[in-house]
């Protein structure tokens, strides 16, 4: 399958994220405004066209109630959604008193505040409504690290996104707390995507109380969902009841467990970030259809993200609808190889003696497809030295076996354990994995 897009072997940047598909919507609903006016300017011109009321429409007209500098700017269309800057703009204060510069094309979440044409974007931080685009946007990702005890001033340091573009600077005294920190930046949390500064830039470092954080995650690994109301039956261990699965999840949200995105578990991995004491990871293994009619369901409605391991080659060549939707609310694609889901070494998965070269092309196909994968889930969950080999070459930044255990710090990146949830586990049975 020729891949047609520039190969990315890392994460996007969420504000990045831009569809096809809802780029359609958003043209589509300018399509039915431009009618809807259109239709509304008719029925105006031919309530208007009496002889009798050609006087007084004169007169009206001719008298307006306000200059327009007094009329009051509606800035309803700019309130609780999300706008995309159309130019490098200026951020304000609830004042109108600048206060320092956003970058063009960043992605932000306004609030219900507004000062006549200004709007908040976050904690007393304003733009006007000149520099914005309101636009349609699904954003099921949030932020679930811990803080780690210090708290910066970001006042005249130059913000960036996590590939290291300029998003905005500020000029007065801003304390953000830190979840990340390595050798050479800071990262907290603004809008739910992680921003970074270098910590050269920062002068001022105050002190805080850091978060408890967990010593081990559960990463589960399911495969194949089903419906027993439905006469549906389970072909084995690796299918379970969507029943079953709703109570798994319900049972976690009350006892306030949290999921982990991808990068998040490879930020703590990597030593530059927590996760809360109460947090998991959902892996879903091969991408069947079951996981769009069951699974993703229920993992929406809990507000969970979720990964799931695609056999990229098994699929059409262009992403399915189903897994784009999956993918605006909160489910991260990554790759379960492009064709490598075969036998063919002495019994074990293929990519135990594939050629290297070969190894290399289709993993990076498989990464392409996902559109940004960076993690990798073994076929069959066979590894040796040869396989990860291949793996780095592509730029996989994690890969997972079928290894049962739970993840910890400074493990090897390359060989993570899962903890796999069987169809016959009993609700009690499925806690004690996730918390013993």
């Amino acid at each position: 399958m020729k891949i047609n897009k520039q190969r990315k072997v890392q994460s996007q940047p969420i504000h990045k994220v831009k569809t096809t598909m809802l780029l359609m919507r958003t043209l589509q609903k300018r399509i039915n405004e431009v009618i809807v006016l259109v239709l509304l300017l008719g029925l105006g011109l031919l309530g208007g066209c009496s002889v009798s009321d050609t006087k007084n429409e004169t007169t009206n007209h001719s008298l307006p109630s306000s200059t327009p500098s007094q009329e009051k700017i509606d800035v309803s269309q700019y309130l609780n959604t999300k706008v995309i800057t159309n130019l490098q703009t200026s951020i304000y204060n609830a004042g109108k008193q600048e206060i320092g510069v956003m970058e063009k094309d960043v992605l932000l979440q306004t609030t219900s505040q507004s000062v006549d044409e200004y709007v908040e974007i976050e904690g007393g931080i304003y733009v006007k409504t000149d520099s914005i685009e309101p636009i349609e946007y699904l954003d099921y990702y949030d932020n679930h690290l811990v803080q780690l005890g210090k708290k910066i001033n970001i006042k005249d340091v130059q913000v960036y996104n996590e590939s290291f573009q300029a998003v905005f600077k500020l000029t007065i005294d801003t304390y953000k707390e830190i979840v990340y920190e390595s050798q050479e930046h800071y990262g907290f949390v603004f809008q739910k995507d992680m921003m970074l500064v270098k910590k050269q830039d920062v002068s001022e470092i105050v002190e805080t109380t850091p978060e408890a954080y967990a010593s081990e995650v559960p990463v589960l690994m399911y495969h194949f969902f089903y419906d027993e109301t439905n006469n549906e039956v389970a072909k084995d261990n690796n299918h379970l009841d969507v029943t079953k699965f709703e109570q798994q999840l319900s049972a976690l949200k009350e006892l306030n467990y949290q999921t982990l995105t991808m990068k998040e578990l490879d930020y703590v991995l990597d030593g530059y970030a927590k996760a809360p004491e109460k947090s998991f990871v959902i892996t879903i293994d091969d991408g069947d259809p079951s996981v769009y009619k069951y699974a993703y369901p229920v993992i929406k409605k809990y507000n969970y993200n979720a990964t799931l391991f695609l056999i990229a080659g098994w699929l059409d060549p262009q992403l399915e609808y189903p897994f784009i939707e999956m993918r605006e609310h909160g489910l991260e694609l990554q790759s379960h190889s492009f064709l490598l889901h075969t036998g063919g070494c002495l019994g074990k998965g293929s990519i135990l003696c594939i050629d290297f070269d070969k190894g290399v092309q289709d993993t990076i196909q498989s990464l392409e497809y996902v559109d940004g994968g960076f993690v990798y889930c073994y076929p069959f969950g066979h590894y040796n030295q040869h396989a990860i080999d291949i793996l780095k070459a592509a730029n996989v930044k994690m890969a997972f076996t079928t290894e049962y255990g739970k993840v910890k710090y400074g493990m090897d990146k390359w060989t993570l354990p899962r903890v796999r949830v069987s169809g016959t586990d009993t609700l009690e049975g499925f806690l004690n994995k996730v918390k013993g």
